[in-house]
């Protein structure tokens, strides 16, 4: 179970008042300040959808670009000693800090979705980018050691994905 609303690559979470007998939440992982309500789960969704639009109608109206959920950087505090040791791996590696810290965040991500797929995903479909071993089993197409993106990092994993549609930019899968 997930209390995340994704829309427009916005996520927002959602919560239950007792007291207010109402849903309400919050647009995550931007700057701004975006809050929606509802009294029922179609409503908050719709309100949540509803939010996301008028902000990218107001931002547009402004001339301003809206606040994107993920840029692709962010500061991390890992302590000195940690710093030092990372660096100087980097160094004997032939890469730049960054890098390392890049493969290292897509390392663990790629084992994290690899050990739970359904909590770690959230029943999500993922756009990606693949290089697989296709067979077929049950008249099904079956995608196994599929390569995904992340960040432009890529990660293998070995479960089985089904295919459920594909187009030219993107692939539907489930497991």
């Amino acid at each position: 179970m997930s209390n995340i609303l994704e829309y427009k690559g916005y996520q927002g979470s959602v919560e239950f008042s007792a007291e207010d007998d109402l849903f309400f939440g919050k647009v995550l992982f931007i700057n701004d300040s975006l809050m929606f309500h509802g009294a029922s789960v179609v409503e908050i969704r719709a309100a949540f959808h509803e939010v996301i639009d008028d902000y990218l109608i107001f931002c547009k109206q402004k001339g301003g670009a809206p606040d994107q959920p993920f840029k692709g950087t962010f500061n991390v505090r890992i302590g000195p000693e940690l710093h030092r040791t990372a660096a100087i791996t980097a160094a004997y590696r032939g890469i730049n800090l960054n890098e390392l810290i890049k493969q290292a965040v897509a390392e663990k991500v790629g084992s994290l979705i690899k050990a739970d797929p359904i909590e770690n995903i959230q029943h999500r479909v993922y756009h990606v980018t693949f290089q697989a071993e296709i067979g077929t089993h049950s008249n099904e197409i079956l995608m196994t050691n599929l390569q995904y993106n992340l960040s432009d990092s890529t990660a293998t994993t070995n479960t089985p994905y089904h295919i459920l549609s594909t187009s030219k930019k993107s692939m539907r899968l489930t497991h």
